[in-house]
């Protein structure tokens, strides 16, 4: 499948895209310059060739023995790591997969839900009510009685716990995803459900858990709620590149640093240049940059 991008200046965007605008700042940096760490990002090629496995097992488990289906997701998900040309870490690499995926295959060989071809690990464009574009990626829709449900595969480091599920409870990246399903399908998809995978495998003598599945609904204040927050990001961006279409530090002082994200997770790749600008002498600055087509006048 061709990874399709989106562009700002087209008024195109995307959920994660808009998850990173919480911060505009690191949006800028992200997505108007089009700024990238020179390191290899593991974790979220290794997520990408899981999903590749699970793939697999989907599309092979109606028409193949349990054991071939195996093989199957194996060789999927291998095939897709490879690609990436690099070894992995310690909790992120062949060998974890290979173990994951098997295990995956065995836990859910009985898993015989009806899956919409169209829906499976595609990429959808739709019309935004304020005039901008989304593009988003699902992992695929299982077709119930009465209810579709959209699926969305998650490698996770932390453990599948209550704790872990809480943050999709009111998640917006995946209220999007119901948001863009509806109006693809029409209304009738109101479920959300997360499949979480641990990484690494746990060992034998481990309580935590493998694998975990929770389901998640959104009131309708909570769908308005996404809309809304949807186009007020993209709004508050369009207009300023419109505004400073001709000045890069107006732009990126208008596109301000929400200091309260820099903490969160691991910490941002970009708080030196965020902190120091790129002539510091005392801040390495190791990304690659790629040009972001602007629009034509």
């Amino acid at each position: 499948m061709i990874h399709e991008r989106t562009n700002a200046y087209k008024r195109e965007f995307s959920p994660t895209g808009i998850e990173d605008a919480f911060c505009l700042r690191k949006f800028y940096y992200r997505k108007i310059l089009g700024l990238k760490p020179n390191r290899p990002p593991i974790a979220m090629n290794f997520g990408a060739a899981i999903h590749k496995g699970v793939e697999a097992f989907y599309s092979a488990k109606d028409t193949m023995s349990p054991e071939e289906v195996a093989i199957h997701a194996v060789q999927a998900f291998c095939e897709d790591w490879l690609t990436y040309g690099i070894q992995g870490d310690n909790i992120r690499n062949v060998s974890s997969g290979i173990i994951i995926m098997q295990n995956y295959c065995k836990y859910y060989k009985d898993d015989h839900a009806i899956v919409a071809p169209e829906f499976v690990e595609s990429q959808q464009w739709i019309s935004m009510p304020n005039g901008t574009h989304m593009l988003f990626k699902i992992d695929r829709v299982r077709i119930e009685t009465g209810a579709n449900i959209i699926v969305d595969t998650k490698t996770s480091s932390w453990p599948l716990t209550d704790f872990y599920f809480k943050g999709f409870d009111n998640n917006f990246q995946t209220s999007m995803y119901l948001y863009g399903i509806n109006e693809i399908m029409g209304e009738g998809c109101d479920i959300i459900q997360i499949d979480g995978i641990k990484v690494p495998p746990p060992d034998d003598k481990s309580t935590t858990v493998s694998f975990a599945r929770r389901s998640f609904t959104r009131t309708d204040l909570q769908k308005a709620d996404a809309i809304n927050t949807w186009c007020r990001v993209t709004d508050q961006i369009i207009a300023a590149l419109e505004k400073y279409k001709d000045d890069e530090d107006a732009l990126c002082a208008c596109l301000y640093c929400n200091q309260t994200k820099c903490k969160e997770y691991s910490g941002c790749d970009y708080l030196p240049i965020c902190k120091y600008g790129f002539k510091h002498p005392t801040v390495q600055v190791d990304f690659t940059r790629e040009e972001i087509p602007k629009l034509k006048e």
